[in-house]
């Protein structure tokens, strides 16, 4: 997660998941030049199948998981929007800042043991989750950080 602006009036967080998109880009190219390939040597059936079943579920895949998320905190509106932009549009989704406590770090432990975490807002006494996927690293902590010391800064306006 990537702060955009950092002021005493708007804070913006931005999480772009470029890597992600990139191997999922890759594995669907992948998946047609073999498929082509194959088709190219006379396994029409078997490219074809390959090439349908790796691009579409590779597409299937980017567009289910591909979204880039933007945190907007604005003082001057008194509002919180969580934009959530995939290949089939936008929504946001919008509070009002004075019910917004702090932001937390909700972690997920996988069957394997490993933990996961994702950004969330106490809100009105709720937790607002940022992203619906938890992921590994520090990127949630470091950006509930970021949201509470912003939050520490109403007092100097």
């Amino acid at each position: 997660m990537k702060v955009i602006r950092n002021t005493p009036h708007q804070l913006i967080l931005d999480s772009k998941p470029w890597l992600a998109g990139i191997i999922v880009i890759v594995v669907i190219l992948v998946s047609l030049g073999v498929g082509l390939a194959a088709v190219l040597d006379g396994e029409f059936i078997f490219g074809l199948v390959f090439m349908v079943a790796g691009g579409g579920i590779g597409g299937l895949c980017f567009a289910m998981i591909i979204r880039r998320n933007q945190l907007i905190l604005d003082r001057s509106r008194n509002l919180i929007e969580m934009r959530r932009r995939t290949m089939f549009g936008m929504k946001t989704r919008d509070f009002d800042l004075r019910d917004l406590t702090e932001a937390i770090t909700q972690s997920s432990r996988s069957n394997e043991g490993a933990d996961t975490h994702r950004l969330a807002l106490m809100i009105d006494g709720h937790a607002e989750p940022f992203t619906d996927v938890y992921t590994s690293g520090k990127g949630a902590d470091r950006a509930a950080e970021v949201v509470n010391n912003w939050l520490d800064g109403r007092a100097q306006l």
